[in-house]
């Protein structure tokens, strides 16, 4: 497929061609990144890598994007960039528009207020998750069980009964609690036998490309000939549990019971333990460490050694940037003086503006490359020579961060996804997992029955607005619907390729219709990812300001397939830069690089797998002889 198939004779994307793109497109890439498993429990499916198109078949001409094209509307005017000159330098929300921020946003960022927890009791759903004292003998006979099997590392729940949480693992067991104080959440150990399982919680640990491979082991001679990996590649080794590092175990482990759609009980899987090629899910530091690059006129230059931001703070981070302003919201749930969305768990990133003046930024460009480690891409940057030059020129224009953002938990696509578009956490949003039960409604809502059911969205993309609906924390907010409450109809919102979906002026339901199921819908999501969004910029730059959130998935594809440092993420990235320079030109042709502010992240990390080394699950599950539900094979355990 070339793109001039949406285009008519004289270069100019036809509506009707682009409109038969359809949400299906966007749930089959975003939930089919899920973790490598294949259809039972506990079994890796077979032959990942060869559902992919050849490594070495070159895209180039995916990416003839013109210079110039009309937008979507056929009679929309043509952007006159000099109009750009006349826009304000602070994005001010319309007057006709009642907007919870002041009517002007700062001339000047100013630093963001820290603020203070005004309440102590957390707007928490506890219904039937987590485990009672009559479901205790259940969860002993099939926790252990379970770490039975050598690729599960820990099992945890939440013991309803005391209002405390435990984890049972290979090496020791802990039992805390959680409250709320002035300073946020709170974690007390109150027993612990044997060793502690994260003993190592440095969010730094292994932050860099060399020493990641320098830790790992290869105990068994695990043979990657057939991935591309020379025999002795120092890539192919393997982190043991008890060697890595597992950054704020108790934070992230005790928010996912915060859900009303939580399991009662969750297993954690060994940081290697999922069959060949990549994987993610687990909670240690390399698949919960994601990019994070801020780039832009006005944000410090360099590699950002030491903070340890989370993944949460993007979108606080991004409306403070635009000039939004706090008000009274939540933070984790409790009631709290100073938030950018109703409800956010993490915080505006502000460290890396340059000192003086630096003016809002009314182009938000956010990019979430699925699956990207944090390790690879500043690896690249920093030793590869310049392989991807539109990927270094935003890197060497901004902050990288050394050690990424850190991801929530479990590490998977679709929460990681709603994590970045939120500012919550997998239990604050709901979406917990790729898969999970819907307890209210006694439903299973996991990515394979969104497969089997892609030609009933494709013909009701609306359907895709009411299952987002359907499962979203009443409570919370998105990123879009955020900016509209501080700005109003000043700001164009744009959700591209992205399950973020409500409160976004423009998503891939815009672009619904009927179309048939492709084998090659990761290539196809990210070949129409640029058009889209270089329209967007086309058609409102000159009288909007823009908050567009872009999502990419080949590079989660193709990292579970062959690993996050393989030659062939490696050739795909050089693919993806080519998309990001057509974006960098746009922003120069309209004129508004300087305005601009850009977001490079990922949903979650990656790590390789020992296919020596992988367990069977599932198995381990049915031997205990009890009745449970484990929707997505990968983590979740209801008891029935």
């Amino acid at each position: 497929m070339r793109w001039s198939d949406f285009m008519d004779g004289e270069g100019r994307f036809r509506v009707s061609r682009l409109r038969r793109l359809s949400t299906v497109l966007l749930l089959l890439a975003a939930t089919a990144c899920s973790t490598g498993t294949g259809d039972k429990p506990g079994e890796v499916s077979g032959d990942v890598a060869t559902e992919l198109p050849p490594v070495d078949q070159s895209a180039q001409e995916l990416l003839d994007i013109p210079d110039t094209f009309d937008t979507f509307s056929s009679d929309s005017p043509e952007l006159d960039a000099s109009a750009i000159d006349d826009k304000p330098e602070g994005l001010s929300p319309p007057d006709a528009v009642e907007t919870e921020s002041d009517t002007q946003a700062p001339v000047c960022l100013l630093p963001p207020p820290k603020g203070e927890y005004t309440g102590t009791d957390p707007a928490v759903y506890f219904e039937e998750q987590g485990v009672t004292e009559l479901e205790m003998a259940a969860f002993e006979t099939m926790s252990d069980a379970l770490l039975a099997d050598q690729s599960i590392y820990f099992v945890t729940t939440y013991l309803a009964d005391e209002e405390a949480y435990l984890i049972k693992s290979q090496v020791g067991t802990i039992k805390f609690t959680r409250h709320f104080t002035a300073e946020g959440p709170q974690f007390e150990v109150v027993e612990q036998t044997g060793t502690d399982p994260f003993s190592c919680r440095d969010a730094s640990g292994y932050n860099n490309y060399e020493d990641e491979l320098k830790a790992g082991e290869n105990p068994l001679g695990t043979d990657y000939t057939d991935l591309g990996y020379e025999p002795d590649d120092p890539r192919v080794g393997f982190i043991e549990p008890g060697d890595h590092c597992f950054p704020s175990p108790l934070l992230r482990l005790a928010q996912l019971y915060d859900s009303p759609n939580a399991p009662d009980f969750h297993y954690g899987m060994t940081p290697f333990g999922v069959g060949s090629g990549g994987s993610h899910g687990a909670l240690d530091v390399l698949q919960a460490r994601v990019p994070l690059v801020i780039s832009g006129t006005g944000i410090k230059n360099g590699i950002d050694e030491s903070a340890e931001p989370m993944q949460v703070d993007i979108a606080p981070t991004a409306l403070y940037m635009m000039g939004a302003l706090p008000s009274e919201g939540r933070k984790h749930g409790v009631d709290h003086s100073a938030t950018w969305l109703k409800w956010q768990d993490g915080n505006p990133i502000s460290h890396v503006l340059e000192d003086g003046c630096v003016q809002p930024y009314p182009y938000v460009f956010i990019f979430l490359f699925d699956g990207l480690a944090s390790n690879e891409l500043v690896h690249l940057f920093e030793e590869e020579g310049n392989v991807l030059p539109a990927f270094n020129e935003i890197m060497s224009n901004g902050t990288v961060f050394r050690n990424g953002a850190l991801a929530g938990f479990p590490t998977v696509s679709v929460p990681g996804h709603l994590s970045v578009g939120t500012g919550m956490f997998q239990g604050h949003h709901f979406f917990i997992n790729n898969g999970f039960y819907y307890r209210s409604e006694d439903r299973l809502l996991s990515p394979g029955d969104i497969i089997a059911q892609a030609q009933e969205y494709a013909a009701n993309p609306q359907q895709a607005l009411d299952l987002f609906d359907f499962i979203f924390n009443p409570e919370g907010e998105t990123l879009f619907e955020a900016a509209h409450r501080h700005f109003g109809d000043a700001v164009y919102a744009a959700s591209v390729n992205e399950l973020t979906l409500r409160g976004a002026d423009y998503t891939i339901v815009d672009l619904a219709g009927m179309v048939d199921i492709r084998e090659d819908y990761f290539e196809l999501a990210d070949m129409m990812s640029m058009p889209q969004l270089l329209a967007i910029i086309d058609e409102h730059a000159a009288s909007k300001s823009i908050l567009a959130f872009t999502s990419l998935y080949q590079t989660d594809h193709i990292g579970e397939a062959y690993g996050p440092h393989s030659d062939q993420l490696r050739a795909k990235l050089i693919e993806l830069d080519a998309y990001l320079q057509k974006f960098l030109d746009r922003l120069d042709t309209v004129g508004i690089r300087d305005q601009s502010l850009i977001v490079l992240t990922a949903d979650h990390g990656m790590e390789l797998q020992d296919k020596n080394r992988t367990g069977n699950w599932g198995a381990a599950l049915q031997s205990a002889g009890y009745e449970y539900l484990d929707p997505d094979g990968f983590g979740c355990v209801y008891l029935k």
